[in-house]
């Protein structure tokens, strides 16, 4: 799982990070071993307000629209 949480940027549009999410094996360099790789299972979270994604991000999302709870006036 990898949050990325309360982005600050009304414009989400980042070529590495939609590489990263579709590609299928992640790779790179680990200290004191050298070049590693592993399949990508990983789940990507990103929690946005007002977000405005690109057309292949927009794409990809499931968005998840929160409301605020109704006041009850009672405590727990």
């Amino acid at each position: 799982m990898v949050l990325l949480d309360n982005l600050k940027t009304f414009k989400l549009s980042s070529g590495e990070l939609e590489g990263l999410i579709t590609t299928d094996v992640i790779s790179g360099h680990r200290f004191y071993f050298g070049e590693a790789s592993r399949p990508n299972t990983l789940t990507f979270c990103l929690t946005i307000n007002g977000a405005s994604l690109s057309k292949d991000m927009s794409q990809r999302v499931v968005p998840v629209v929160l409301d605020r709870p109704d006041y009850s006036g009672k405590l727990g």
